[in-house]
């Protein structure tokens, strides 16, 4: 009976001296173990017991609003560019006289794995904050937005070995010149996109805190 409420409700106190979340793991493997006795007797399981032992199977997967959902699926692609980043930053090193890869690669796969991180907060900022959705929403894309097109730049810049420093006159992508002013009003876009936008965030935790 009690399996079943389990299965039913995940949230059931267990009576167990258990947490909920380990007698809900333990309903799950019972319910595997129903399956494989079924399967090695060969008797065919129950319709009932297939409907109950598929909801005990089924992950739980918690509801994210749509501004979660964005930081955590970038912190995962973010992650995902500073892995295959290291592999590119090790064939580079292997390749090189002095064992370095290019200082843009080294950024690029550095910066990546740091904004995956720094997304899985912003995402934890959006599950505690209570402001609007389309606030959150407008303030997590206005630093996740940022935060992509540096690596963008790094990885082009690392690509095409056409500087070590980007912020160094004379500013260029590849054999095309960019101008100062072009440089200097991306700079500070980027700045209060990601300065501003986690300010909002954070308002919205302190608010939901207090």
């Amino acid at each position: 009976c009690a399996f079943l409420r389990i299965i039913k409700n995940p949230n059931y106190t267990c009576f167990l001296p258990l947490n909920n979340k380990i007698c809900y793991s333990v309903a799950q493997l019972l319910a595997a173990v129903i399956v494989a006795a079924f399967s090695l007797r060969g008797v065919p399981l129950p319709d009932v017991w297939r409907r109950i032992l598929s909801l005990a199977m089924m992950p739980r997967i918690k509801y994210m609003e749509t501004a979660e959902s964005v930081a955590v699926i970038s912190a995962g692609a973010f992650f995902l560019v500073g892995l295959l980043s290291g592999i590119w930053k090790y064939q580079q090193i292997m390749a090189s006289e002095n064992g370095q890869a290019h200082p843009y690669v080294d950024i690029c796969h550095r910066s990546s794995l740091l904004y995956a991180f720094a997304a899985i907060l912003l995402a934890k900022f959006v599950e505690i904050s209570q402001l609007p959705s389309i606030v959150e929403i407008v303030a997590v894309s206005a630093v996740l937005l940022y935060f992509a097109s540096a690596i963008f730049t790094y990885f082009i810049h690392g690509l095409l070995q056409d500087t070590d420093n980007q912020l160094k006159p004379p500013f260029r992508v590849g054999k095309t010149s960019i101008s100062a002013k072009l440089i200097s009003v991306h700079m500070w876009m980027l700045i209060a996109a990601e300065v501003f936008g986690f300010l909002v965030l954070f308002y919205g935790v302190i608010v939901a805190l207090i």
